[in-house]
């Protein structure tokens, strides 16, 4: 509660305002279940009241003065919501490790003087860098060390060493084959689903491939296994797609003896091959342009 008066009081509020805002996250409760069934009243002294209209805005308030930490030159903070990312960039590991154990001790000095705690466990570092021999630096937090790994999770985007976003690809991929498969068990089985339906089948596929495309897409696109990776997933996204759109005519199905017809049932077409049926014949043009919006491209 009084880091939220100090914020607001350094960010040029009025006092009017200063007080309205307290008066505001004064006087709040919890009831908090003690196992038993039993309820017990607790008074909240500090935090930002969850799920309120002005909750971020106080919130960004409040973490304005650890993003204005006075670090190194060579380091900058970086903020999303809670999540805060520690960049630097030094020429070699000996400063690296000097210059990111300092901003750490500065952090996590800010964080106990405003009543707030940085969970080492969930803390973990990697190095950005094109050398091939390196030595990992030893970062301390509080009294723990945190992980250098090969890649990291931050904001949806796997950032691995070489920034060639391969472990990032990997991980689209395969969350968009995920997504397609239950999808796909989802979908009717009699007659297939609809064209507008299917759209939103492949939508839903697109839209976890080209998560963090702006990013990622010029130097995953350089590897040829991350290209290979992207069109298996969205190849079988179209395969899926293509497979619930009908090939047969729905009305009726004819079995007999016999050899088989040699000319096509609908146009009577003497080439009545697979190909001719998929790309060229005129009774299935309606059923070929929804496929081809469906898919995105024509045939």
């Amino acid at each position: 509660m009084a880091s939220h008066r100090c914020g607001t009081s350094k960010s040029g509020f009025s006092v009017y305002l200063i007080r309205h805002l307290w008066s505001y996250m004064g006087g709040r409760t919890l009831f908090v279940d003690d196992g038993d069934g039993d309820l017990t009243r607790m008074e909240v002294s500090c935090g930002v009241p969850q799920g309120s209209v002005i909750g971020p805005c106080l919130w960004n308030i409040f973490y304005d003065d650890l993003l204005r930490l006075e670090i190194h030159e060579a380091a900058k903070l970086a903020g999303f919501a809670d999540d805060i990312a520690l960049v630097i960039t030094v020429p070699n590991a000996d400063l690296l490790k000097n210059n990111g154990n300092a901003s750490l001790w500065s952090i996590d000095r800010w964080m106990q003087e405003n009543g707030l705690q940085v969970a080492p466990k969930k803390s973990e570092a990697v190095v950005l860098t094109n050398k091939w021999a390196y030595l990992d630096p030893t970062f301390i937090l509080g009294v723990q060390q945190i992980p250098v790994r090969s890649s990291m999770r931050y904001l949806g985007v796997q950032l691995d060493t070489r920034l060639n976003f391969g472990a990032h690809i990997r991980l689209a991929t395969a969350a968009a084959r995920r997504t397609v498969s239950a999808l796909g068990r989802l979908m009717p089985n009699v007659q297939g689903p609809s064209a507008s339906m299917r759209r939103l089948f492949m939508s839903v596929a697109h839209s976890k491939l080209l998560y963090a495309s702006p990013v990622s897409a010029l130097m995953a696109a350089k590897t040829t296994r991350n290209r290979k990776a992207l069109n298996q997933a969205q190849r079988g996204a179209a395969i899926r797609v293509a497979r619930h759109c009908r090939v047969t005519d729905s009305t009726s199905t004819t079995c007999g003896r016999g050899g088989p017809n040699p000319y096509c049932m609908h146009c009577e077409e003497p080439e009545d091959t697979v190909e001719y049926t998929l790309f060229n014949c005129p009774f299935w043009a309606e059923d070929r342009r929804e496929m081809e919006q469906c898919v995105g491209r024509p045939l």
